[in-house]
């Protein structure tokens, strides 16, 4: 989990309009899934477990002024079942 909560802080990009942002953030997320799991192509193909922690470390990302609250529902939404 510490791999993944140093990724989330590092990979969000600085400089960026926040919808841009958020983009970025979900493919850097489906990209890092893939190395483990070539088969996952989109976020609703994770298993739950993993759109959870993606659903915490957007928290994390928020409550850390990284990301707005738009972004974080916008890709919750992207995550849901």
């Amino acid at each position: 989990m510490l791999r993944w909560n140093t990724f989330a802080m590092n990979y969000t990009p600085k400089n960026l309009s926040d919808s841009v942002k958020c983009q970025e953030l979900l493919n850097g997320f489906i990209h890092k899934y893939r190395i483990f799991d070539p088969n996952i192509d989109s976020p609703d193909e994770m298993p739950k477990v993993k759109r959870l922690m993606i659903a915490s470390l957007l928290q994390r990302l928020y409550q850390n002024s990284l990301i707005s609250v738009e972004c974080v529902v916008s890709s919750l939404e992207q995550f849901q079942e």
